[in-house]
């Protein structure tokens, strides 16, 4: 059961946050030290009075107060940033603001490949869509902040900008497919993606539009749902599709498509599948025809994000 049915169900809003970063955990820490203070009986204070006044000397009152408190929680090293979108250890979490409503994440992959390194853009992770359509949140390795800082100064009238949030902002939820018609089982005869009235999906019986039949999709050996008995309006037989292995997991729909065109092959649509908006590494890319599916299968082994692709058939793993 996913939140946004729990939410409808109990007639309650979850309010989406990131992970605690380190620094919260250290003053919440501090916090709780603080309230064992009174605890310390008086005449045990004169054993520690020489350490402290050669302590506060050295350091200050309040620095080495400070020093004491990071001793006694047990921080005391250079403390590491997590992502609030992935919470991801050595990453930062960047918001993308633009001016126009974006309803795709190409857009947002287009301006960044626009104006960044190539090795920069390779860094972002796990994108997604801002609820006000207006941008997009990303994780970006924390190496790489002075570059967005210096993008935001040198072009400051520019279309769109970044900024490092505190909180988490409202995000598109990844969609949940396997519609009212269509089954939600990744069976290889089963119910696939399903469209809003029909099984539909990306699996062994057909693509599946919102109207379209095409049982389908990938997974349990025997069918994963009740795919759709539609006609097959978004269809394309198994021929036109390919299978797409070992991607790696901050490829998106988008790099898909792009990695077929920048090898001269159409794909009219690609998909990666996910759980819980994690990439499995895998997906699947539909084309005009059987004769553009065998030229992309032709690919198989070539480079996309740092990894060799494994294409084949989409009815088969």
């Amino acid at each position: 059961m996913n939140l946004d049915k729990i939410e409808r169900m109990a007639k309650i809003e979850f309010k989406k946050i990131g992970a605690p970063q380190p620094a919260e955990i250290i003053k919440a820490t501090a916090r709780d030290m603080a309230y064992s203070f009174d605890n310390v009986a008086e005449d045990i204070l004169p054993n520690f009075q020489e350490t402290a006044e050669l302590l506060e000397e050295k350091y200050g009152k309040e620095d080495a107060l400070m020093r004491a408190l990071a001793i006694i929680s047990g921080y005391t090293k250079e403390i590491k940033q997590r992502s609030l979108l992935m919470s991801a250890e050595g990453y930062i979490t960047v918001v993308c603001n633009t001016r126009e409503e974006v309803r795709s994440l190409s857009f947002v992959w287009g301006l960044l490949r626009e104006n960044f390194p190539h090795d920069l853009v390779e860094r972002v992770k796990g994108m997604k869509l801002l609820a006000n359509n207006r941008g997009c949140a990303f994780d970006l390795s924390e190496q790489d902040k002075h570059l967005i800082n210096e993008y935001n100064v040198s072009a400051s009238r520019s279309s769109f900008n970044f900024n490092f949030p505190y909180e988490l902002p409202e995000l598109v939820e990844e969609p949940t497919y396997g519609g009212r018609g269509g089954g939600r089982g990744y069976g290889r005869n089963g119910g696939g993606f399903g469209g809003r009235n029909g099984g539909g999906g990306y699996g062994r019986n057909g693509y599946g539009g919102r109207n379209s039949g095409g049982g389908g999709g990938y997974g349990g050996r025997n069918g994963g749902g009740r795919g759709g008995r539609g006609g097959r309006a978004g269809g394309g037989d198994d021929d036109s599709k390919v299978f797409c292995g070992n991607l790696g997991f901050n490829v998106e729909n988008k790099d898909l498509i792009d990695f077929f065109s920048q090898n001269n092959v159409a794909a009219q649509d690609a998909y990666v599948i996910k759980r819980d908006g994690e990439s499995r590494g895998f997906g699947y890319a539909q084309f005009s025809s059987p004769d553009e599916a065998r030229r992309a299968q032709q690919l198989a082994g070539k480079m996309l994000s740092g990894r060799s692709v494994r294409i084949g058939p989409a009815n088969r793993k």
